[in-house]
């Protein structure tokens, strides 16, 4: 028995195909429109000269650490010599040198809610220095190497730091009790 083959009507095809083309050119024009909104986001019509205004030197070894106070009144720098110095924003001048640690100090972060500013360095240490007195008020153990990062947490008296023992520790800030030990990497 013969199979009846019947000749499809080419209309719909081209309609499909016309379709498809239209389409390609749609999103060829919306790529082009979010490609031209990039472009005015990253180049801005007027840019400001920048140039360097300052150097502020005072450290003796590399400068590992930088922290801003939230007010924008001073800023704190820690360091391979073993000190965090408390300079003026505004000025640039130096406002205070802090000892204690006695390794590099590698992480610093200001609290928004207390005048409290914390530290970490290689000698596995993090501290809590009152910014009133400019003494340290608290200590943190725990680390079994050098600690390299700290994090405050914005609302919850949190604090997080991490170590080349290849922990994140929780602390808790007023009772200075360590809230979690974090492993995995």
């Amino acid at each position: 028995m013969p199979v009846l083959i019947e000749k499809a009507d080419e209309k719909p095809e081209r309609k499909v195909e016309e379709g498809l083309q239209s389409l390609v050119k749609a999103f060829a024009q919306s790529e082009n429109q979010i490609a031209i909104r990039h472009k005015k986001l990253v180049q801005p019509k007027w840019h400001a000269p920048w140039e360097m205004y300052r150097v502020i030197s005072g450290h003796v070894g590399w400068v590992h650490s930088l922290a801003v106070d939230p007010m924008n009144k001073f800023f704190v720098s820690g360091s391979a010599d073993r000190t965090i110095k408390v300079w003026d924003l505004v000025s640039g001048q130096l406002k205070l040198t802090l000892t204690g640690h006695i390794n590099s100090v590698r992480g610093l972060v200001l609290s928004q809610k207390h005048p409290y500013m914390f530290s970490c360095a290689e000698d596995k240490a993090v501290k809590c220095w009152d910014l009133e007195t400019n003494k340290v008020i608290r200590s943190y153990h725990g680390h079994l190497s050098g600690c390299y990062s700290i994090a405050i947490h914005p609302k919850l008296d949190i604090l997080a730091t991490g170590a080349r023992d290849a922990t994140v520790r929780l602390w808790d800030i007023r009772t200075k009790a360590q809230i979690h030990a974090l492993s995995g990497h």
